[in-house]
């Protein structure tokens, strides 16, 4: 254990989601230890952001913690909102404040690195980028995610491809409002060909989101503009149900008024128990779920 490493991290400021910004000296150092195929995003403007946690970053001791995990940030034009959130699992987009004006950033697959943590003892981290609470959520869980994804059983897979330019419309129609839907089978098992899984879902609607949802429901219909909210609710719900067709049973539900266990929650009422019973589905996945392909990640609530 060094005297005074920690102190001299903690002067120098760095913790989870410090920013670094590329320059001609982070490039000449950097690039010659890097896969030739990240080498391209070690450019002028953009980022190295740590997403170490806090006291591994700052840890006295280089021999128990000797690396320092960090995100290559690519910088591009705009925010795309397939890409935010957590709700493609190659890619996120997310912003950076830069003096007061927030900044489009992304990451990607290839921008998962690490290099020596007593690097950071040399290395000055930019002031001037600061990764507010909602970019870092994203990145925290984007990234996690990556290691922590369950797999959907092949024969479900396979179940629901018929369903995947379906499922895809309706991510699109609804993106602006969704975090996303989370499905849990009647087994995790695989099954045998022709045997339907049985289902229970819920559609769950961002922070803030619900009632703009509902709005833009009734906009587009305008014969439900005096319709109630459970009306409003179950059109959400059945857009989903017709989207997954006949490839699934559902599960009964005489408590919701659709008849089925499709509920309707905000990212606030998801709660621990639903994450480890339910699953994320993300259908632009579908075409890639083998045990060798890349695990997609989910995008848990901010509980």
């Amino acid at each position: 254990m060094t005297k005074g490493v920690r102190e001299e991290l903690l002067a120098r400021g760095w913790g989870r989601h410090s920013c670094i910004l590329i320059d001609d000296s982070i490039i000449e150092w950097l690039t010659p230890i890097l896969p030739e195929s990240v080498q391209e995003l070690c450019v002028d403007g953009n980022l190295l952001i740590i997403s170490l946690y806090d006291c591994a970053v700052i840890n006295p001791c280089f021999v128990s913690e000797p690396w320092v995990n960090v995100l290559i940030a690519k910088k591009i034009d705009g925010l795309n909102k397939q890409f935010q959130n957590g709700r493609n699992e190659r890619r996120l987009h997310f912003s950076v404040t830069k003096d007061g004006q927030d900044e489009a950033f992304e990451v990607n697959a290839s921008s998962i690195i690490q290099f020596e943590r007593n690097k950071l003892l040399e290395l000055n981290r930019h002031v001037d980028y600061q990764v507010g609470d909602n970019s870092s959520f994203s990145l925290k869980h984007w990234l996690a995610e990556r290691f922590r994804r369950d797999v959907w059983p092949d024969a479900f897979n396979r179940s629901i491809k018929s369903a995947e330019r379906r499922l895809k419309k309706f991510y699109e129609r609804r993106n602006g409002h969704l975090s996303g839907v989370y499905l849990k089978l009647d087994s995790w098992e695989e099954k045998p060909e022709g045997q339907k899984y049985e289902v229970c879902g819920i559609v769950v609607i961002e922070d803030k989101m619900l009632r703009p949802l509902r709005r833009a429901v009734k906009q587009a219909q305008p014969e439900l503009v005096d319709a109630s909210n459970d009306d409003i609710d179950n059109v959400i719900r059945n857009e989903f149900k017709v989207a997954l067709g006949d490839t699934v049973n559902w599960t009964e539900d005489r408590t919701l008024s659709i008849g089925i266990a499709l509920d309707l929650k905000t990212e606030n009422q998801v709660t621990l128990s639903h994450q480890r019973q339910f699953r994320r589905l993300n259908p632009y996945t579908l075409s890639d779920q083998s045990p060798d392909a890349p695990m997609p990640a989910e995008m848990e609530s901010n509980s």
